[in-house]
């Protein structure tokens, strides 16, 4: 699904993407946050609010915990290195992707300081651990398959 179909889910409290680029925007100007962090978005009190963690990468010893149900949505705050093909050297940014509870995505990017904006989304890594942080299962190849 392309990040512009990000949409109010059935289920009420389910965040809508304007309510979301409003509160994901901020984090990429945020020069205070740098490195990994988990985002989180509830509903409290009628309102969209956002939880900010840091993150640390899943080891053998430390496997992925689920977040919290109360969490609409999940996603990752990572910094970024991005280049376009007519350019030379490559530009620093920061990107979030959220994942909410029935799996519609949404991914914004800030490249060097410049206003953020819906950047294609993925399904890389980062979209997976957000997909497992949900619990939401993610068809593999085989499954895909007719």
């Amino acid at each position: 699904m392309h990040p512009s179909q990000f949409q109010t889910g059935p289920v009420a409290g389910c965040p809508a993407r304007p309510g979301l680029i409003a509160l994901l925007d901020p984090l990429l100007r945020d020069s205070r946050l740098t490195g990994t962090f988990l985002v989180g978005v509830v509903l409290r009190r009628g309102r969209l609010r956002r939880v900010v963690r840091a993150f640390e990468a899943p080891t053998d010893a430390t496997p992925l915990d689920r977040v919290p149900l109360c969490w609409r949505a999940t996603g990752l705050l990572v910094d970024v290195s991005t280049r376009r093909s007519d350019e030379e050297h490559p530009r620093r940014g920061r990107l979030v992707h959220l994942v909410d509870r029935h799996g519609d995505a949404l991914t914004r990017l800030i490249v060097e300081g410049g206003h953020p904006r819906t950047a294609t989304s993925g399904n890389g890594p980062v979209d997976e651990i957000c997909r497992i942080l949900l619990g939401l299962n993610r068809p593999t190849a085989e499954t895909d398959r007719p």
